[in-house]
């Protein structure tokens, strides 16, 4: 996973795996780099093949843990199977999905 911060935005790219077994460590590097002034973040899925439902709950965690009404989540290019998932449980909502 690679992340790169500009001004008040984080890009964070190279996600494989955003699952149950990698959800923790996903969480973590993205705390180490947030802060208070950040008001987007910009995930790319293209490269995820793993999205479940604890890869799911690091994504909300992160929405809800920043804590910003002014925060922007959005998830670029989801594979199917992600965008499935996020329409399933209705969360698609609580991020901007840029296919």
């Amino acid at each position: 996973m690679k992340i790169v911060r500009d001004c008040d935005k984080l890009t964070v790219t190279d996600i494989e795996q955003l699952d149950s077994a990698h959800a923790a460590a996903f969480q973590t590097a993205l705390r180490e780099v947030l802060a208070a002034n950040v008001r987007q973040i910009d995930l790319d899925l293209s490269q995820t093949v793993s999205l479940d439902c604890g890869g799911l709950g690091a994504l909300l965690a992160l929405r809800k843990g920043v804590g910003s009404a002014m925060l922007v989540v959005r998830l670029h290019n989801p594979p199917q199977p992600a965008q499935r998932l996020l329409r399933l449980t209705q969360t698609d909502q609580a991020f901007t999905v840029m296919e």
